[in-house]
């Protein structure tokens, strides 16, 4: 999860959020608006898709106990995603990240929004690495329950 993170969430992120701020500069709610809306749906669900794909391609590849390469088979690489998980995920992103986004974009400076935004893509991880693998029907139910 760190390596597909350090990819997706870091860098992939850290760029295209800059892009953004650049096409829509200011708080004024469209700007605000607009940044919310492409930093969490486009842009969350590339990061989804990657860690769909790479958690669970690099578990059983490059990180199990033979420590091989990943073959070029669409089965194999693409042995994570299914649409249930993409769907759950951007469901959790969108409750996280829309209203975050919305706060952070209007209120927090640009060079503290990096900070920020790891804090909550630390929480978001652990939701990402329940769904990657498999706990978090069962995480839900057990909240459910207990409401």
């Amino acid at each position: 999860l760190l390596s597909v993170a350090a990819i997706a969430s870091g860098w992939f992120n850290a760029l295209l959020l800059r892009r953004i701020e650049a096409a829509y500069p200011g708080s004024g709610t469209k700007e605000v608006v607009m940044k919310a809306i492409i930093s969490t749906l486009p842009l969350g669900g590339a990061i989804n898709a990657m860690y769909l794909i790479g958690v669970p391609l690099l578990r059983t590849t490059v990180f199990a106990e033979e420590h091989r390469l990943p073959p070029l088979d669409a089965d194999i690489i693409f042995q994570g995603w299914t649409v249930e998980k993409f769907i759950t995920l951007t469901k959790i992103e969108c409750i996280m990240f829309l209203p975050y986004h919305s706060l952070a974009f209007k209120m927090i400076s640009l060079q503290w929004r990096p900070v920020f935004q790891a804090g909550m893509a630390g929480v978001f991880s652990i939701a990402v690495s329940a769904v990657t693998l498999g706990y978090f029907n069962i995480w839900w139910d057990i909240l459910l329950d207990f409401f």
